[in-house]
């Protein structure tokens, strides 16, 4: 979930747990539902412990799922992913935008190199602030860089107007 403005975050965490435990609930011991956020548990840190952009995601089931091990960690239904049904991750963010770019090369390592490159955490001189990249393998057989990078948001007009105001 993303909030039109960035005083709602808070309510749309909020509003994330809730829709995490709800979901669980309709498939009690079946769905695991983890929740993420972006100050204290962020996507990134939750993805790390799945199968999500692990090679063995495509081999077979969910038993790479490490999600039970992250302190803090706001999670509903079953302690570990059951393998037919999945994962599922809810949260809230400020707004991102999500991006695939194919590459002209079928080489994961060249595409893990750029993505490497580029994105904020551990990037080189061409970081770019605010983008989470990885290197993939796609359908096609060639390579792509996905990822996601944050995107500024205003306040809402209420929060501008109070704070041009003098007291």
């Amino acid at each position: 979930l993303s909030p039109l403005c960035r005083e709602d975050l808070e309510a749309a965490e909020s509003c994330a747990a809730d829709l995490a435990e709800r979901l669980a609930a309709c498939h009690p011991d079946r769905l695991r539902c983890v929740v993420y956020n972006s100050h204290d548990m962020p996507l990134a840190q939750v993805r790390r412990l799945t199968p999500y952009f692990a090679r063995s995601a495509l081999a077979g089931p969910l038993a790479f799922d490490r999600t039970g091990e992250l302190p803090g960690l706001a999670a509903f239904g079953p302690r570990r992913a059951v393998p037919d049904v999945g994962l599922t991750c809810v949260g809230a963010v400020p707004w991102i935008v999500n991006y695939n770019v194919p590459l002209a090369t079928d080489d994961l390592q060249e595409a893990t190199r750029i993505a490497r490159a580029i994105r904020t955490r551990g990037g080189g001189p061409h970081a770019l602030s605010a983008v989470e990249a990885v290197g993939l393998a796609a359908s096609d057989g060639r390579s792509a860089i996905g990822g996601d990078m944050a995107v500024s948001v205003a306040p809402s007009p209420a929060a501008s107007a109070a704070e041009s105001c003098p007291e």
